[in-house]
C-alpha cells in the first residue's frame, strides 16, 4: 500500500473531465486535467464522487496522491475542492 509522503500533497487547478462510463453511458469516474495537460484520476471517495456533477467546470482541488491506476495515471484522493 502506498503511504502518502508530504510531497504527495497537491493543490491543483484544472477542468473535470470524464474518465470512465458505464454501459449506459453514465460517467462513473472522472479526472482533472491541468492547463499544462497533466491528468490525475480522481479517487472513488465521497468527495471525489461529488466532482462527477461538475463535468466541464474548472476547480481547485486539494488532495493526496494515493497511488497509480492501471494505465499509470496518478490517483488523487480529494480532500476538498472549490469551483473557480
Amino acid at each position: 500500500m502506498h503511504l502518502p509522503k508530504k510531497s504527495d500533497h497537491l493543490k491543483i487547478k484544472g477542468v473535470i473531465t470524464p474518465k470512465d462510463r458505464d454501459k449506459g453511458g453514465n460517467v462513473v469516474q472522472v479526472l482533472i486535467e491541468t492547463s499544462n495537460f497533466e491528468r490525475y484520476t480522481i479517487a472513488d471517495n465521497k468527495v471525489g464522487r461529488e466532482l462527477i456533477d461538475l463535468l466541464g467546470k474548472e476547480v481547485m482541488i486539494q488532495g493526496i496522491i494515493s497511488g497509480e491506476d492501471l494505465d499509470g495515471s496518478e490517483i488523487l484522493f480529494v480532500q476538498k475542492y472549490e469551483v473557480c
